[in-house]
């Protein structure tokens, strides 16, 4: 499969992404980011990202944890088979920290990669990045309260949350995927009120959702500040446990 462009444009509407993890070649979720807390939430990650397809997701969200641990690309081999089979758009983060693993992803026909670490720590990096590939660079911001982690949340960055945000929204990034890791994994729901105020700051430029959905609810409030700017938000492990009918969220929320 040849190099994708993004056909869903995030500068209008709402995006329900359903989530992938992969640890060790296994589909897993974490609890708060810890490692220790891994579990494994399907047998066969080809599968798994078909069922999302089949379900009517036209986007599907890919995270390489061993990568976002060791820096190194874990699963580059698994990720491209499920680029090729799932016939649907796939963003991809963790551990991407050099042009070369930009230009694998994108070969392979990922639509848009997700740089965290590297983004906080070689802003240069990132704005060169942002610049050869407009439009297919996500920025990952992952915060404990307004701190940025970094190497899979394993550090933390001296950058704040909102600092970091207004810097790489002066680029031609495609958005920022914001995560609240103290609500990740644990059906909380999500941080409506700093997701949405981080959208409005930087607007017009899109804030996607992660970390603590639950159930439907959950998922409404996040899709009620569309307005400000937040234009998705990513699904894990309540698709797993079964507390969210993907097929009919998606049917409800997801807008073109």
């Amino acid at each position: 499969m040849g190099t994708l462009t993004s056909n869903i444009s995030l500068q209008s509407g709402f995006t329900l992404i359903p989530a992938l993890d992969l640890l060790d070649g296994q589909a897993v979720r974490l609890h708060k980011g810890d490692y220790d807390t891994a579990q494994q939430v399907a047998e066969d990650p080809l599968q798994t990202v078909a069922s999302f397809a089949q379900a009517g997701a036209r986007r599907i969200h890919i995270v390489d944890l061993s990568g976002a641990r060791s820096g190194q690309s874990e699963h580059a081999g698994l990720i491209a088979d499920i680029v090729k089979s799932v016939g649907v758009e796939v963003q991809v983060g963790g551990g991407i920290r050099s042009e070369q693993r930009l230009r694998e992803l994108f070969d392979v026909g990922v639509s848009q990669a997700i740089v965290g670490t590297a983004a906080m720590e070689h802003p240069d990096l990132l704005a060169s990045w942002a610049r050869t590939w407009p439009g297919r660079i996500l920025v990952g911001l992952d915060a404990r309260s307004n701190t940025v982690a970094l190497d899979g949340w394993l550090r933390d960055s001296e950058e704040g949350l909102f600092e970091a945000a207004q810097r790489v929204a002066a680029l031609p990034i495609a958005g920022i995927v914001y995560t609240d890791i103290d609500r990740d994994g644990t059906g909380l729901g999500p941080n409506v009120e700093r997701t949405a105020e981080l959208a409005r700051k930087i607007a017009p430029v899109p804030v996607i959702a992660s970390g603590g959905v639950g159930n439907q609810n959950h998922i409404s409030s996040i899709h009620s500040h569309r307005e400000d700017g937040v234009r998705g938000l990513i699904v894990g492990k309540a698709i797993y446990h079964g507390t969210v009918d993907l097929g009919l969220c998606l049917s409800r929320f997801d807008q073109q």
